[in-house]
């Protein structure tokens, strides 16, 4: 079973100097991430943060989440695995960036979506081939990039990990189970990356290895979310002092985590939230709060 020991704080990941272009733009994001061990013997997922991800990315309001599933490689594996992805997708996003303002900026989601799944996918086969070196194991990477105006998700790996998007209090998946992929050697078995445009409706976001989803349904996993939210007054910015710790994103995390390891979950959980909007000084709770159905 799980236990308090089991919620490593997750990995912040270096923020780099911004560059003189551009402006941040001032939009809210709060976050809260955790692993549970669960009825496995060891932590083997490993999550990881970063605001401002990339030396050009205030521009872009680029803001990275991941989590990583370790498969049968083990924990050391799992964080050496993080952290080669953070660092690959970095340096492929600033080698792309640095010589242009970037031209997606009012383009459509199918452009945008190019572009992204060329970068992406270059920086994944980074992953795939340490994967592969190291043996396979099922191993499992989901990232989640938050631009000022699109949300970019890529998954890639055999694993059933999965982002989910409530907007306007309804869920909607972003990701695909990517189990059929053990047919395909890991070296080759390419990144899914999708883009989604941001909006005003946009809620939250869950990023989640498959120990969350084999016992909490998306539709499930979104209502305790929203429940939550209704009975919190507050939810602090990840760099504030939390005015209501039972309210935090990383409690808020954990205890969606928790609601799997008692749902029967045999798996790891590690699980992402992220915020878009502070529905409390706003003076509204997010819409559809309480789904029927809902467990």
């Amino acid at each position: 079973m799980s236990s308090e020991s089991d919620v490593p704080g997750a990995a912040r990941l270096p923020e780099s100097k911004a560059l003189a272009w551009g402006t941040a733009p001032a939009l809210y994001l709060s976050y809260g991430m955790a692993s549970l061990r669960g009825r496995r013997p060891a932590l083997t997922d490993a999550v990881a943060a970063a605001r401002s991800f990339t030396a050009l990315s205030p521009p872009l309001g680029l803001d990275y989440f991941a989590v990583i599933d370790g498969g049968h490689l083990g924990a050391a594996a799992a964080v050496r695995l993080r952290a080669r992805l953070a660092a690959a997708i970095a340096e492929r996003i600033d080698g792309e960036l640095r010589g242009e303002v970037p031209l997606f900026g009012g383009a459509s989601s199918r452009d945008v979506e190019g572009w992204w799944r060329t970068v992406i996918r270059e920086a994944f086969r980074a992953f795939s081939g340490e994967v592969a070196a190291s043996g396979g194991g099922g191993a499992t990477a989901l990232v989640a990039l938050v631009l000022e105006k699109y949300i970019v998700v890529a998954n890639c790996g055999v694993g059933a990990s999965k982002a989910v998007l409530s907007r306007c209090g309804e869920h909607v998946e972003l990701t695909t189970d990517r189990r059929g992929a053990q047919s395909r050697p890991p070296a080759t078995a390419e990144a899914d990356v999708v883009a989604v445009e941001r909006g005003a409706q946009d809620d939250f976001l869950i990023l989640a290895s498959d120990g969350l989803w084999d016992a909490v349904t998306p539709a499930s996993a979104c209502g305790f979310v929203r429940r939550r939210l209704v009975t919190t007054s507050r939810i602090a910015m990840p760099w504030e002092p939390p005015l209501d710790a039972r309210g935090s994103p990383t409690v808020l995390a954990k205890e969606l985590a928790e609601q799997a390891v008692r749902a029967g979950s045999q798996d790891n959980v590690s699980v992402a939230i992220v915020l878009f909007r502070n529905f409390w000084l706003c003076g509204r709770a997010p819409r559809g709060g309480m789904v029927s159905g809902d467990q």
